[in-house]
């Protein structure tokens, strides 16, 4: 008899049959890399990581018992923050090991190595611990930017692929504008990764249902994991894409998260990607358990099954993990 498989979390490993309900794509902390440098920056320690308990803490009024942290080591990923935060909170935050888009990360350091030395280094993390800690990763974050895959991206996908097989870890990755979900996969295939243990990031910012049923088709998973960021696309579109992929029985192979920072420091991280237009409202801080009290609601009004949404929140997590 096989053994149930376990996962690490920031508390120690747990099975993947304790996960419960998962929202697979969010993230504690989040910042522009360099914001620690200007002395003008500053914060609050207890405040912030009460507040971030607070947020995580509602998620178990509706039954979501864990959260995957997708932040990069590159956007200010704390592994002292999702360690309290977790403790606090009693939800099982999952952290990340990995790099992000060449724009907007990737340190210099680890565009100088190899494939081969990214990936024991982020076997290290997943192994051994982060950031010089014994607290370990549970899964591997690697990025693409809009309409290309650059020289150090595929670097970093392809030591992904490494480290997944070298360790069964699931890999989560970020894509600008709903591009390049396809060619990740390619690089995916030509590594021999498991394809069911993907999941390609941000298809939701693209509205073509041949994107992802070309991914879903392929045996990877498509995340509509902005759900809540409506400046990038209604989700209404999310709900439709949603609706038509549970129909044509592809629910185990989605999604179902909104890309939610606890706490952003330094310089709003999402305004110098899309700023507010002039004179418009301070957009409302979104919560962790947004999607829970409105999205999933809507689905269940629309005529979408019971089944089918835990398919997605409950059954895609244990796949992707190794159950």
């Amino acid at each position: 008899m096989t053994a149930t498989r376990q996962v690490n979390t920031v508390l120690g490993p747990v099975s993947v049959n304790q996960l419960g309900w998962v929202l697979m794509h969010e993230h504690v902390i989040i910042c522009n890399p360099g914001w620690e440098l200007d002395a003008r920056n500053t914060y609050d320690r207890e405040r912030d990581v009460a507040a971030i308990a607070g947020k995580l803490a509602t998620l178990l009024e509706y039954g979501v018992k864990t959260l995957v942290d997708a932040t990069p080591i590159d956007l200010g990923r704390s592994v002292e923050y999702m360690v309290e935060a977790s403790k606090r909170s009693g939800v099982n935050i999952i952290a990340s090991t990995g790099l992000y888009s060449e724009n907007r990360g990737f340190p210099s350091y680890f565009k100088s190595r190899s494939i081969d030395q990214i990936a024991d280094w982020m076997v290290w993390e997943l192994t051994e611990g982060m950031s010089g800690t014994t607290t370990k990763a549970g899964a591997i974050k690697v990025a693409t930017g809009l309409g290309k895959i650059g020289q150090y991206e595929e670097k970093a996908l392809r030591a992904a692929a490494r480290a997944h097989k070298r360790t069964g870890a699931p890999i989560l990755t970020h894509t600008d504008g709903g591009t390049m979900g396809g060619e990740q996969v390619d690089v995916f295939e030509e590594e021999g990764v498991d394809l069911s243990r993907v999941v390609i990031g941000h298809c939701c910012g693209n509205s073509d249902l041949r994107y992802h049923y070309g991914i879903l088709r392929r045996g990877a998973n498509i995340g509509l994991d902005r759900i809540g960021i409506t400046y990038v696309m209604p989700d209404e579109v999310r709900r439709g894409i949603a609706m038509s992929a549970i129909a044509a029985g592809y629910a185990s192979q989605l999604v179902l998260s909104q890309d939610t920072e606890g706490q952003i420091y330094g310089a709003p991280f999402f305004d110098s990607v899309a700023p507010p237009a002039e004179g418009a409202q301070p957009r409302r801080q979104r919560l962790y358990a947004d999607m829970m009290s409105g999205f999933i609601p809507k689905l269940r009004e629309t005529g979408v099954s019971e089944r089918s949404i835990e398919a997605c929140m409950v059954d895609l997590p244990r796949k992707v993990f190794g159950d």
